[in-house]
């Protein structure tokens, strides 16, 4: 791999987690006063569009066939865009303040939590260092959520619920990425990520709107939509369009394997924009991202090691 190449893909990785990491403060300040499910209906509605054309300007016209597999693409683009915004920022609105670290947390876990999945579904027996090391990457989450303190989370009934609709939220991301390198591997990036989002709107509007029919939910008034432009305007463009369009294309030059290393940096930045908005955090919350964070990279290095002995 060429230098320059490096030093470009590292760069495209780095914007990726640090957006994302300043994404979920973000967020925690509009969910103070707008529904997840209309934060994420305007969020990847704006994004959708933008996809759109970048991939209309990149493969033309016949990348928009679906070939057959329209159904797989709706039902992951359903559990990536929908499942994981719906419940994830669900989550972090009934969690609050700390629903951003935990959230960035999670988000840090995928390439974990992917190894685990695939194990299933592959039906392979996982490395032991594997099991080990997620051992130790759970207790740090688990250090965070409970702040050192296993009756918070069982004490404060909205923590667990929270925190498990976070969870899920990350394991329906998990099976969307899953998609992308299966079903769906002869697909460009941007393709996949494009025609995916579009089914996934579909379903965030169709549920928004029967929540809001039903009366469970309601839109957010225009003062309030333009009170939060801007911030809007950061999670559709730069954590969102920006963000994927950079991490498919840093992923492509230094491999999904040393991009993933990368994703420890997002609950870091979130931990340092957090902190600058006036959120304070116990010690042992730092601990146990530091130990969460550890466990990720010397996973990462060890799957490095593997490879090159292969």
């Amino acid at each position: 791999m060429k230098k320059n190449n490096l030093i470009k893909g590292m760069i495209l990785c780095l914007l990726t987690v640090i957006s994302w990491g300043v994404m979920f403060p973000i967020a925690t300040v509009i969910l103070k006063t707008m529904d997840p499910f209309y934060f994420t209906a305007i969020r990847y509605g704006v994004a959708d569009i933008i996809f759109l054309i970048i991939l209309y300007g990149l493969e033309g016209r016949k990348s928009f066939q679906l070939e057959g597999k329209g159904l797989k693409l709706f039902i992951f683009g359903t559990l990536g865009f929908a499942g994981y915004s719906f419940l994830t920022f669900g989550g972090q609105k009934i969690i609050g303040t700390s629903g951003a670290v935990q959230a960035s947390i999670m988000m840090a876990l995928m390439p974990l939590l992917t190894i685990i999945v695939n194990t299933f579904i592959k039906k392979t027996k996982p490395q032991m260092f594997t099991l080990i090391i997620m051992c130790f990457a759970l207790t740090g989450v688990l250090l965070v959520i409970t702040k050192g303190d296993i009756n918070n989370l069982l004490a404060v009934r909205t923590n667990l619920i929270g925190d498990t609709l976070i969870f899920i939220g990350t394991i329906c991301w998990v099976f969307y990425t899953i998609g992308g390198t299966t079903t769906f591997n002869s697909w460009s990036p941007i393709r996949y990520t494009s025609l995916s989002c579009t089914m996934g709107v579909i379903s965030i509007v169709a549920l928004t709107l029967i929540g809001t029919q039903a009366k469970l939910i309601a839109p957010p008034l225009l003062n309030i939509t333009l009170l939060n432009f801007w911030r809007l305007a950061y999670v559709a463009f730069i954590a969102g369009v920006m963000a994927v369009v950079c991490w498919n294309y840093g992923n492509k030059i230094l491999t999904p394997i040393n991009g993933s290393l990368f994703m420890n940096i997002v609950p870091v930045t979130t931990f340092v924009v957090s902190i600058m908005q006036g959120t304070h955090f116990k010690t042992v919350e730092l601990i146990g991202a530091l130990i969460t964070i550890c466990s990720l990279v010397a996973n990462n290095v060890y799957i490095r090691s593997m490879k090159k002995t292969d």
